[in-house]
């Protein structure tokens, strides 16, 4: 799936990106990628990121502003959600 992307994952808990490598091994993933690093010693710059909840929005939109080239990246926030009535 997308094989003109690159994906690359970092987290700082090895055991985590051990399994993802796993993971990646396991598919026979070519164009994936796992790295043990904070997002704040991290020095690649990439077009895109994911996260999961890790921290407060306005903490997680600051931390890893170092990685996306200034006036590239945009955040996408989600839409309130409506109370159902």
């Amino acid at each position: 799936m997308f094989p003109d992307c690159t994906f690359h994952g970092i987290d700082g808990i090895g055991k985590k990106i051990m399994a993802v490598q796993g993971v990646i091994q396991g598919l026979g993933l070519t164009n994936c990628t796992a790295e043990q690093v904070r997002s704040e010693d991290h020095k690649q710059r990439y077009d895109f990121m994911v996260s999961r909840a890790v921290t407060t929005l306005p903490e997680f939109l600051r931390m890893p502003k170092h990685l996306v080239p200034k006036g590239e990246g945009q955040a996408l926030l989600p839409q309130r959600r409506r109370a159902c009535r």
